[in-house]
């Protein structure tokens, strides 16, 4: 069997050469590769040949390394820790192999007999601490030479590398506007798998709330990665007002904002945590980022808490159903004997039919896939269906309030028709993308639509009120900077003085 062809498992180490005899047997290029690798460890080396390259010739010159001008014999691997046979002479090389052998001494081969000896060298190559090897047992040397040329390029961009947030919001794009820019299902997969085909994107995780669709992300400090970016994002859609890249300790500080929920459509609320947390998970989960993204997070949500504890007396911290119960109360005529129809069985849908039911509401709850999960004393003022049984109970509603989340319309124009056509029903949409049909307010005459800019303009706060709590936000994020500090060297750290 040819050795090249031969199926062959190597343990991988790092030999500490330091101060120690080895022997390159031979004086060609592969050779001279051999003699800078050994030279490069520190090893004491000893070239073995009667002609020599010139780039060989001139380390003995300089001192650097010994050269014996002769064709090799026996007493040449006595007291050598490893030994390379680099002749272009089978016989020779096969000769170096079995006098190592039996010296016991470590000894690798550059050609086909390679596979009598105890080690290969693998492509390689060193930036600052940092060490990199590729090997193929062996088996191709070209292989391994590519990889470890792409992974040095890699490498390259990480230590050049910083973090970086690129998005949008409610505070940049209406709700008709930025509805287009979410992802979801099939569409949050296409971007991810574009990002990850990007050199320089060393990690990320993708933020999408109701409100805002983020791209958090590791990347090279190139600017030119900028426009690949925005284009996999469909950014280059937008004017550049319309959307925002932070980069360096501005990103950082964002996201610290961000998870803090002073960005949020309601100041101060806490789901922002659990999205951002989820995005990571995710993240992680499908190979998008590790250790970079995950250290980012934790020091946000670090930072975030430090935030809300000093913010939250100032502010009426509020979730996106306080929100709408809030609205509800004040803008609908006879709120205490409204009956409401909830659709959607989440985290915020059943937060709204639990104070809905403890206000004495009488409740239709519309679930998708997942039943919920009814309590006994529930039953009496509760009703549940699935979303197929909706149209039979939409009629009696006063209010609907859509929590689900849906790559469509839940609620259309086919619905209008089983409104109660004597009264104007209000339907709040809690969804983004929106769930329900812009067209039912706009032309069926009998439903009013309010969606989350709605809400948003609606509770409205004081820009003084927000500003000053923006500038509490700041000094917080700036007492934190070592965290920071330390997240860029994580990954930059053989390049800090």
């Amino acid at each position: 069997m040819n050795a090249f062809n031969k199926k062959v498992n190597v343990f991988h180490a790092c030999l500490l050469t330091d101060g120690k005899r080895c022997t390159v047997v031979g004086g060609g290029k592969i050779a001279l590769r051999k003699t800078l690798l050994l030279l490069a460890s520190d090893a004491l080396v000893t070239v073995v040949s009667p002609e020599l390259h010139e780039d060989i010739q001139k380390l003995v010159d300089q001192g650097t390394i010994t050269h014996i001008a002769r064709e090799f014999n026996a007493a040449d691997i006595n007291g050598n820790f490893l030994v390379f046979a680099a002749t272009n002479n089978l016989e020779t090389n096969q000769a170096v192999l079995d006098c190592s052998k039996e010296n016991g001494v470590y000894a690798c081969s550059i050609d086909r007999t390679w596979i009598d000896g105890d080690f290969v060298t693998p492509a390689s190559f060193k930036k600052g601490d940092l060490s990199i090897a590729v090997s193929t047992g062996g088996k191709s040397c070209r292989r391994s030479k590519m990889i470890k040329e792409s992974l040095y390029r890699h490498v390259e961009m990480v230590e050049d590398a910083e973090i970086m947030i690129m998005g949008t919001s409610h505070n940049y794009l209406s709700i008709d506007e930025r509805e287009a820019f979410h992802l979801t299902g099939k569409k949050l997969e296409n971007v991810a798998e574009m990002l990850m085909q990007v050199l320089g994107v060393h990690e990320f995780a993708l933020l999408n709330t109701c409100n805002r669709i983020e791209l958090i992300a590791v990347v090279s400090r190139s600017h030119s990665i900028e426009g690949i970016l925005q284009r996999i994002m469909h950014f280059d859609k937008l004017d550049k007002g319309n959307f925002y890249i932070k980069r360096g300790y501005d990103a950082f500080s964002h996201l610290s904002v961000v998870t803090a929920g002073l960005l949020s459509q309601t100041p101060g609320e806490n789901h922002i945590v659990g999205q951002v947390k989820t995005s990571v998970t995710e993240a992680v989960n499908k190979g998008w980022a590790s250790g970079m993204i995950q250290q980012w997070l934790s020091s946000s949500l670090h930072i975030s808490k430090a935030i809300r504890n000093v913010t939250s007396p100032i502010i009426h911290n509020q979730e996106i159903e306080d929100l709408c119960l809030q609205y509800l109360s004040t803008e609908s005529t006879n709120w205490n004997e409204s009956e409401v129809m909830v659709v959607g069985a989440g985290v915020i849908g059943k937060s709204i039919v639990e104070h809905l039911l403890d206000n004495g509401h009488k409740v239709t709850w519309c679930y998708h896939h997942n039943k919920p999960d009814i309590s006994p004393k529930d039953n009496k003022q509760l009703t549940v269906c699935d979303m197929n049984a909706m149209k039979e109970h939409i009629g009696s509603a006063d209010i609907v309030i859509c929590a689900t989340s849906s790559d469509g319309y839940v609620i259309n124009m086919g619905h209008v028709p089983f409104f109660d056509q004597t009264r104007n029903t209000t339907i709040i949409d809690l969804a983004m993308p929106r769930n329900v049909s812009p067209d039912i307010n706009e032309t069926s005459g009998v439903a009013k639509v309010v969606d989350l800019d709605g809400l948003k303009h609606w509770y409205r706060r004081e820009v003084a009120d927000m500003s000053k709590i923006f500038e509490l936000s700041k000094i917080i994020v700036k007492q934190h900077q070592d965290m920071y500090e330390k997240l860029t060297e994580s990954f930059q750290g053989w390049n800090q003085k």
